[in-house]
């Protein structure tokens, strides 16, 4: 009996172009303050937790919430002072023997500033106490919803 015969395969050597698999990204999220509320709920639900890590964990959440407090102020602060318009300045200081000055008055700052600060969630008061002998001192205390605040002070004449 003879053995089959074989036939001989050919091949053709073609360049086949394989996609490669995207790169997969890993980009870490920040942990927001929400999210640290979970872990210390868990951490709280855990007997094995010592109280010093609870207190490490409170430490960390009440830093991350100081943090998005002050980045959500300054969004807020850029936000109004690009809306902020000039305001006439219709008040007149008069000295004597000098040159009169101009101011802009609190009741037009008040109606064209306090909107805006709302409307960002931001809040302007202020305070009062004893300046050096004959002045007062004035704070005014520009507040977001988030807690975060600025003081700016001034010290004035009594007159």
């Amino acid at each position: 009996m003879s053995a089959p015969k074989r036939k001989e395969a050919t091949t053709q050597s073609r360049a086949v172009s394989v996609p490669r698999p995207a790169r997969a990204t890993v980009t870490r999220k920040p942990i927001s303050p929400l999210s640290m509320m979970q872990i210390i709920n868990n951490a709280a639900q855990d007997p094995k937790v010592d109280p010093a890590k609870m207190r490490e964990l409170l430490a960390i959440r009440k830093e991350l919430k100081k943090e998005e407090a002050l980045e959500a102020y300054n969004r807020a602060f850029v936000a109004v002072q690009k809306e902020l318009p000039s305001i006439l300045r219709r008040g007149i200081i008069k000295v004597p023997g000098r040159k009169d000055t101009t101011y802009a008055k609190f009741e037009d700052l008040n109606t064209v500033v306090k909107p805006i600060l709302q409307k960002h969630s931001m809040a302007i008061t202020f305070e009062t106490g004893p300046g050096d002998e004959g002045k007062i001192l004035i704070h005014a205390i520009l507040k977001h919803v988030l807690g975060h605040q600025e003081i700016s002070s001034i010290e004035l004449p009594l007159e």
